[in-house]
């Protein structure tokens, strides 16, 4: 027997306030007998996310006339297969509001669909159960699977549940483990010097005369947030300025104290000092800034900086 299995998202320790502990040392994440009641999510144009919808705004919206039709097909033999078992008009068309399909019609009378505190499993050889995990993941709080869901795609907050697949959570687990030790050794191998770059550039909020220690410290405590609670995961983020030469981190944090100290602005994206263009674009700039022809340059900006902020490190 096929199945899926909805997971809810189990909180970190440092997550937990104290009732939220004492359910997680119970493994659990909510009262006992208690869940979340679901229902279908229904988009711009009114109709419902049914997840075997070839009409949706997710197939319309796909760039590739046949990448489109590939799953327009897909989805509309699926809809079909599942209408002739159930007996069922499965359509995701809504009369104000009012789903016309009589399925989801009596989903949302009945107040909607309860998603459990524990797994939640679908036997997906029987049409009714297929049907309601489709539209479960259509509405924002099913991640499609764990490392969907740590992977910063869904907004914060949002997700409860998320689709397991068996040994996929360890699998990440042990692969974002290896990525972390990664960058840990890199941060390790930096100098003092580099690593304030790289934590300034980062935007971590250490002052420019900060020691050593609290430098790697704050550094290494953003490398162990998930990557799902940030914008942009923090390791790929340490990376990008981490992995580069001294001579471009050395640009990137000249250009990034030129501007934060108001030695040159950053006008609608124009590079300028006082009311001299440098740049039309900050990362012309920094080219500029690296070619060897524009020495007299960089040396002036950089007396400038150093003349008027003496604790700024370069």
């Amino acid at each position: 027997m096929s199945t899926k299995i909805i997971r809810p998202i189990s909180l970190k320790a440092d997550e937990f306030h104290p009732f939220e502990k004492t359910l997680a040392d119970n493994k659990l994440t909510r009262v006992p007998g208690t869940g979340v009641w679901v229902l279908p999510a229904i988009d711009t144009a009114g109709r419902i996310k049914t997840g075997i919808d070839e009409k949706s705004a997710k197939i319309r919206n796909i760039a590739d006339d046949s990448v489109r039709a590939v799953e327009e097909e897909a989805k509309m033999k699926l809809r079909k297969s599942l209408q002739e078992r159930t007996g069922y008009n499965l359509e995701a068309d809504t009369n104000n509001g009012t789903p016309i399909s009589p399925f989801y019609a009596e989903v949302i009378e009945n107040g909607g669909y309860e998603l459990k505190d524990g797994d939640n499993v679908f036997n997906m050889s029987s049409p009714l159960d297929v049907l309601n995990f489709k539209w479960l993941c259509e509405t924002g709080i099913v991640a499609s699977s764990y490392e969907a869901y740590t992977s910063g795609k869904y907004l914060p907050g949002q997700v409860l549940y998320y689709v397991y697949e068996e040994d996929a959570e360890e699998k990440y687990k042990y692969a974002r483990i290896q990525k972390q030790d990664n960058a840990v050794n890199k941060l390790g191998q930096l100098s003092e010097a580099k690593r304030l770059k790289v934590a300034k550039l980062l935007g971590l909020g250490v002052s420019d005369t900060a020691i050593p220690e609290v430098v790697y410290n704050t550094v290494r405590e953003y490398l162990s947030l998930p990557s799902s609670s940030t914008t942009k995961d923090p390791i790929d983020n340490f990376n990008k300025y981490a992995l580069l030469s001294d001579e471009v981190i050395d640009i990137e944090y000249l250009v990034y104290c030129l501007i934060d100290k108001n030695v040159v602005r950053s006008h609608g994206g124009v590079i300028k000092l006082g009311e001299t263009v440098l740049a039309k674009n900050i990362e012309t700039f920094k080219l500029d800034l690296l070619d060897p022809k524009n020495n007299e340059l960089l040396e002036s900006l950089t007396d400038k900086l150093k003349s008027s902020f003496s604790a700024i490190i370069l």
